[in-house]
């Protein structure tokens, strides 16, 4: 990624209140595609306390990558696909969990979120919820902070991503 690009992103992350002063940082990984499990295998053991991931990051960061990745290692069987022009794209595993991916790119308002009624997803039992591109429904997560997880991924270099995980 250009310097430049680089700085602006980092300059967007620390003023869209992704990172609320109340998150704790879990961890930070320096890793590449090929280690992606370190990163699921966390995530993995926090989904049942807190069962609403968002995935904040630059273009081609590899946030999508990554949500099919800990996807496939929660025993989702099905074809994970990207759901940014549908929106959101729904999983189940044989354990009986529900998997509700959300790519909200496309989004130009917290309302058409609302009025998609995408919101009725978030208190569902034994449902994980991932998010791609949350910001645009910060109010809304900011009531549900006690249950959010948050993954913020950067370049670290063309091969290498800077992964950090944070909860309250």
């Amino acid at each position: 990624m250009h310097p430049k690009k680089k700085e602006n992103f980092s300059r967007k992350l620390k003023n869209c209140d992704i990172i609320r002063p109340d998150m704790k940082l879990i961890k930070t990984f320096v890793i590449g595609k090929n280690q992606l499990s370190e990163v699921t295998d966390l995530l993995i053991s926090l989904k049942d306390r807190y069962p609403i991931i968002t995935f904040t990051g630059p273009l081609g960061a590899g946030k999508t990558t990554l949500v099919k990745f800990f996807l496939a290692q929660c025993m989702v069987e099905e074809v994970v696909t990207s759901p940014t022009f549908t929106i959101m794209n729904s999983y189940h595993n044989k354990n009986g969990y529900r998997f509700v991916h959300f790519d909200l790119y496309r989004l130009s308002s917290i309302d058409e979120f609302f009025e998609g009624g995408f919101d009725e997803y978030f208190n569902q039992p034994n449902t994980v919820v991932c998010v791609e591109w949350p910001e645009i429904i910060q109010p809304f997560l900011k009531n549900l902070s006690d249950r959010v997880c948050s993954v913020v991924l950067d370049y670290q270099d063309a091969d290498t991503r800077l992964i950090k995980v944070y909860t309250q």
